[in-house]
């Protein structure tokens, strides 16, 4: 893993104005990785009620679905995480979105916000690397 560019660390200060919450960004990447976007977005859940969000994507490789991504949301309950299975690691509840095996979501709750860090489509980050990044993210604010 490598150090993320202060570039798109801008990036994500420009998208934190538009979202009511702190916004988190990984300060850790995969090495081939090139950060694609900064955006908020609204969204709504179930019962039509209103949230915010913002993403971060990187693109591991040029392949079809070769991007993962870093996200937040003050919709602490998306269907999402509605089976996954938590563990403790240094003090922080992750809860996970895995197949057996491979981790294909990682995520937490700090406050009324929730984090998390999707692996790609193939599941090309390791365990390890996909912990790692979660990790790494901290406030821009």
């Amino acid at each position: 893993l490598y150090p993320t560019s202060s570039a798109g660390e801008s990036e994500a200060v420009k998208a934190s104005l538009e979202v009511p919450f702190h916004v988190l960004y990984p300060t850790l990447q995969t090495g081939q990785a090139e950060q694609q976007q900064v955006r908020a977005y609204p969204l709504k859940n179930q019962q039509n009620i209103g949230h915010h969000a913002y993403v971060v994507v990187w693109q591991e490789n040029a392949a079809l679905g070769g991007y993962y991504d870093f996200e937040g949301t003050d919709w602490l309950n998306p269907p999402l995480f509605a089976h996954a299975h938590t563990q403790v690691i240094g003090g922080r509840t992750y809860e996970f979105v895995d197949d057996g095996s491979h981790i294909h979501v990682v995520g937490w709750r700090s406050g009324n916000v929730l984090y998390w860090l999707t692996n790609t489509l193939l599941e090309e980050l390791s365990n390890s690397q996909m912990l790692a990044i979660a990790k790494s993210a901290q406030s821009l604010h």
